[in-house]
């Protein structure tokens, strides 16, 4: 993948630029948190493994916080889902920078208030593994060869409570999109919304999912960073609301084996340098597959050369593999197709009113134990790559690939994706593009986590990675 040399790079800590910024924004930060009442402010990121971890600080130490950032040990960037050292070797310390733009008051917690934070090196640089600056990397380059995304996430989870054998259980037997479902989760659902209203997390709408006590919130088209924090923001919102209310929220990606999984779908558009969205065209023609512009079809065909490697940052748990199993996710099948929700890749019906601008490709590959800015950072560079390196492409599918013979696949080019998590990493161990976008550490580091995660859990009973996932995620 190309990268521009000459690009400006952001300012760094210490930097006059870097100190003026900050300076104006904790101005306004502070009085904010003042008229609120917050005493602690959350800092939070994301590791490898997608744990939201944070540190809070108390209002009188945020400005200091904000330009010198906080000491975090080196060791915990290499945590799995359930806290086990994955890369004993990393030792010494990194720092939490927060970023003050990403302020909000947390309503769901008293005196409270959240933002999202880079890790950054003790040399004031952004530390190898942190995975939100490298969304940011991604989004550079993109913006280098003359393009920008836009991106909608739809949250699923579930509400459950604990069951009497020591597990969990959905809070109704509800199904899809039904008037009960909404009432039985009415007063939880309520109070997230306004959570999330009052922390400027624009929502689209709000559904019942076909799981009984599973839910779907759609939020609102922006860019690639904020949609991605305000996925973790949200996450943390929703989470803390269903447990005032008793009940358990979770994202976990098939967290009871009789009922659907949840997803982390990413609706993507991409417009070009002279405003045009290239997920989109007029043009009519006996070939399917030239209904997009070029670029847009080569942005596919990135996909579809790094499928098997992005499954190991979109599918990246344990009980990942459960949910594609299911019969309400993609097949396990690296394909693409207009409006065909049974792909990991779909190309979006259009709304009457504003075709162009509405046009996206569905991302249906990821679930919520992806850290989405691992996932979509990922995303992006590989569809990148293809637009760069001109990649061809399968016809789009109108049917799922289940329901074609074996034979057909192979005819068409469609392969399974990985079986296991194991075999997920091993495809990204072997996709130099993708482990050179991430960079030598992070790779390292995050194939050491998921690895150590894949042995964990092989023999376990679904029991136990129910207990050992839900909570975390």
């Amino acid at each position: 993948m190309k990268t521009n040399t000459m690009r400006e790079e952001t300012p760094s800590p210490g930097s006059s630029d870097f100190l003026r910024n900050k300076s104006a924004s904790s101005d306004y930060v502070m009085r904010e948190a003042r008229d609120a009442g917050v005493r602690l402010v959350r800092c939070l990121w994301t590791d490898l493994a997608n744990i939201v971890r944070g540190r809070a600080i108390h209002l009188d130490a945020l400005r200091r916080t904000a330009i010198d950032g906080a000491s975090i040990p080196l060791h915990s960037l290499g945590l799995t889902v359930n806290d086990q050292q994955a890369m004993p070797n990393l030792t010494g310390r990194a720092r939490m920078l927060p970023d003050l733009n990403t302020f909000r008051v947390a309503t769901y917690a008293p005196n409270t208030g959240a933002m999202m934070a880079d890790v950054v090196d003790m040399d004031t640089q952004a530390s190898p593994l942190c995975a939100r600056s490298f969304l940011k990397r991604m989004m550079a380059d993109l913006a280098d060869s003359g393009y920008k995304a836009q991106v909608g996430f739809e949250l699923e989870f579930y509400f459950a409570v604990r069951g009497s054998d020591g597990g969990f259980v959905p809070v109704d037997e509800s199904g899809y999109a039904t008037g009960m479902g909404m009432t039985v989760a009415a007063k939880v659902i309520n109070e997230i919304i306004g959570t999330l209203d009052d922390q400027r997390i624009a929502v689209e709408h709000y559904h019942p999912e076909m799981g009984g006590g599973q839910q779907e919130i759609t939020l609102r088209v922006t860019d690639p960073l904020t949609a991605c924090d305000q996925v973790v923001l949200a996450r943390e919102a929703i989470r803390a609301v269903a447990w005032t209310h008793g009940w358990y929220s979770t994202f976990m990606a098939r967290p009871f084996e009789n009922q659907p999984g949840s997803s982390l779908h990413a609706h993507i558009s991409l417009w070009d340098r002279n405003g045009r969205n290239v997920m989109f065209t007029d043009s009519h023609h006996e070939d399917e597959t030239l209904r997009l512009y070029e670029d847009g079809m080569g942005f596919i065909g990135g996909l579809m050369r790094h499928i098997n490697a992005l499954a190991a940052v979109s599918c990246p748990s344990a009980n990942s593999q459960r949910r594609l199993t299911g019969n309400a996710g993609p097949a396990p099948f690296g394909a693409w197709g207009y409006d065909n929700r049974d792909v990991p890749i779909s190309i979006t019906p259009q709304s009457w009113s504003s075709a162009k601008t509405s046009a996206n490709l569905e991302y249906r590959l990821a679930d919520a134990s992806a850290n989405p800015y691992l996932m979509l950072g990922s995303v992006l560079a590989a569809g990148l790559d293809g637009i760069q390196t001109h990649q061809s492409h399968t016809t789009a599918l109108s049917v799922s690939p289940s329901q074609m013979d074996e034979e057909t696949r192979a005819a068409r080019n469609i392969a399974p994706l990985p079986a296991t998590l194991s075999e997920a990493c091993d495809a990204l161990a072997a996709d130099p593009v993708l482990s050179q976008a991430m960079g030598e550490q992070m790779v390292e580091t995050y194939l050491a986590i998921k690895r150590k995660e894949a042995a964990t859990f092989k023999d376990m009973s679904f029991l136990a990675e129910q207990n050992a996932h839900l909570w975390r995620y």
